[in-house]
Formats: structure tokens, sequence, C-alpha cells
């Protein structure tokens, strides 16, 4: 079999595995796979077909080759555009972890047709209705938020896509039960929204609807 062969011979397999997924976005409210849910099946599926498939980084570009090991000059890559994690709370290091682990999976969805769900049908064609405190708010200039931190770096993840600071607010009402400000938000609770509109971001970008 050729390097081509055997991949479409492990779609085929890891179709037949049944694969749940585990991980769960609250901010879009929709379901994907975790790299932990496919990884160690595909692996098994990679070694019955005596292939494997290795990833790799620069600052522009993340990369998947695989390879037919008994024919090791076959090779396939798939490639794309690097993107950045930035997690509250995470040092450098643990960024560029974050940030590959993310590649990785969609890299690997890629190039073996791991499908999900469009993860942007769970935003679209909802109201955008603005919570009480920043329509006041907005209403009167002596009493319009500055921009803080926090609210600079949720408009730089939202930045060019069909996400809002509204659909932000209406996220956070509905997952804390009242009203609250990007600055009233516990560390934690801040860290949850960041990480799940990122991801929630990210998967819409990948799908090529960002």
């Amino acid at each position: 079999m050729n390097i081509y062969e055997k991949i479409q011979a492990v779609r085929v397999d890891l179709e037949n595995e049944q694969i749940k997924m585990t991980g769960h976005n609250e901010f879009a409210r929709y379901d994907y796979f975790e790299l932990d849910d496919f990884i160690k099946p595909l692996n098994a599926l990679m070694h019955k077909y005596k292939m494997t498939a290795y990833p790799s980084f620069t600052p522009e570009l993340a990369t998947l080759t695989a390879v037919n090991c008994e024919q090791p000059e076959e090779k396939v890559t798939v490639t794309s555009p690097m993107g950045a994690a930035n997690l509250k709370g995470c040092h450098e290091v643990q960024n560029i972890g974050a940030t590959e682990t993310y590649q990785r999976r969609y890299l690997y969805q890629a190039l073996f047709d791991i499908t999900e769900k469009d993860s942007l049908n769970a935003t679209q064609g909802k109201s955008d209705k603005e919570p009480a405190r920043r329509a006041n708010a907005s209403n009167n200039a002596d009493f319009a938020p500055k921009k803080g931190t926090r609210q600079l770096q949720i408009e730089n993840i939202i930045k060019g896509t069909e996400f809002t600071l509204a659909k932000v607010d209406v996220w956070i009402e509905k997952k804390y039960g009242k009203v609250m400000t990007l600055d009233e938000l516990s560390e934690q609770q801040f860290a949850d929204l960041f990480n799940a509109l990122l991801a929630a971001v990210k998967k819409g970008k990948s799908d090529g609807n960002g």
C-alpha cells in the first residue's frame, strides 16, 4: 500500500472506532474532540498499517507529516497557520504548549478527516441583545466604562469574527445567573470565559468560517 492508501485505510477504520467527543465549549454550546479522544486509536491504526505522523512548528506554520514506514520517501503533509494562545495565569511555555496541542488536534483532524458539527451554528441567529448594565452605561458618556485590560483581551480575540461583546455578556449572564462586567469576574471565571471563547473562535477559523 502506498501512503495515500494507508491514510484512507486509517480513516475508514477510525470511523468504525466510534470515538466520542469529551470536549465541550460552553460559550458556543457545542461538543468537540479533544486530542486524547482519538490519538490512542489513531496511533494503533497507524502502527497496524505501518505508517506514522509527526508534527513540527515554526512561528508562522504548524505542520503534520505522514510517512509510509515501508517506503519512507512517501510522505503527505498538511499545514495550518500558526496561532497563539494567551491563557490567563499561564507563563510563556504553557501558552506555547497549549497552542501546539490545539494545532496538533486540528492537523490530525484534517489529515484523517475527523469531522465535527459546525461549531458556529450554535451562535448564528441568536439575539445580540445587550444586558441592561451595558445598555444603560452606553447611553451616558459620563458612566461609559473605560476599556480595561480584560476587555482589550476579549476584543483582540473576537476581532474580525462574528462574536461580539454583547454575546460575551449574554454568555456571562447565562452561566452565572446575573449580569456581570468583565472586571467583576473572578480570575477563574475570566479564565473560563477566555478559554471557551478562544476555542470557539479558533474552531470557527479552522472550519473556514472565520
